[in-house]
């Protein structure tokens, strides 16, 4: 009768195990799939970064050469603006 409450006792504590581990394990699957997408998500994230600051590095250089060659030719558009811009500055 021992040996039969004993067997019982194992059997019951298997089927608990192999529960807790089906459980784990649909858990791990949703985690690894969670990653998955995040890992793609700071891939993207990556690449626009990369855009941004490629964009912002040409925008500062023809800045940057803007200035140094002086003001454009009279009747230009930038030069509008620029006027623009100095006009609302001085008041």
């Amino acid at each position: 009768m021992n040996i039969e409450r004993t067997q019982e006792f194992i059997l019951k504590q298997q089927a608990r195990f192999e529960s807790n581990f089906a459980k784990a394990d649909e858990r791990f699957l949703k985690a690894e799939k969670r990653l998955d997408r995040l890992e793609r998500v700071v891939g993207q994230t990556a690449r626009v970064v990369g855009q941004l600051a490629s964009a912002s590095l040409r925008f500062c250089n023809e800045v940057a050469l803007a200035n140094r060659s002086g003001p454009p030719a009279q009747g230009a558009a930038g030069t509008q603006l620029r006027d623009r811009g100095q006009a609302q500055r001085s008041d």
